[in-house]
Formats: C-alpha cells, structure tokens, sequence
C-alpha cells in the first residue's frame, strides 16, 4: 500500500487534531482510503460530506481538511478548505522531519 495514514478533519482549521477542541473534527480517514485509486486521490472542488461515510457535523459553517499521509516512505500534509479540490500524492505536501 503506497498511499495510508489519512487522517482527521479539523472544523476549526486547526493543525493539530490534538490540541483542537473536543468535538472539533471528526475522522474521514476510512471514507479518504476508501477514495484512493492506483495510490491516488483526488476529491473535486465541493464539500466533501456528500463523501459516502462523512457527515456535517455544523452545516453552514466554514470547515478545514487536514489530511496526513505517507507516500514512498515519506511523510506528507495538507491543509485546506474543505471545499477545495484535492489531489494526492504532491511533492508540495512533504513534510520535513527532524533529523
């Protein structure tokens, strides 16, 4: 598997699922794995909670995505809006590790 470790949506646009808020964010990581194809995702422009598996926990509200993946070994991020189209794997997303 090339393409794992997806993980929380943070409805406050925080980055860190956990120093949010209780009740916060919810976790799309199952309906996010179920979306990949041939190591890929790609989610198009729109809200994301018509995903089969996700709700919306505040409707009308602005939320945020923070998907955290490992791709060739290597970690990677992103943080956007939930209505932005998304595609993954990107070089863009790496995260830097401490070494």
């Amino acid at each position: 598997e090339l393409m794992h470790d997806l993980t929380d949506t943070p409805l406050d646009g925080s980055t860190d699922a956990q120093t949010a808020p209780q009740n916060s964010y919810i976790d799309i990581t199952l309906p996010l794995q179920c979306a990949v194809e041939d190591s890929r995702l790609i989610l198009w422009e729109g809200t994301k909670c018509s995903l089969p598996g996700v709700y919306d926990p505040f409707p009308g509200e602005e939320k945020s995505i923070l998907i955290k993946y490992k791709y060739q070994n290597h970690h990677h991020q992103i943080l956007c809006s939930e209505v932005e189209a998304i595609k993954l794997p990107k070089n863009a997303h790496r995260v830097s590790t401490p070494s």
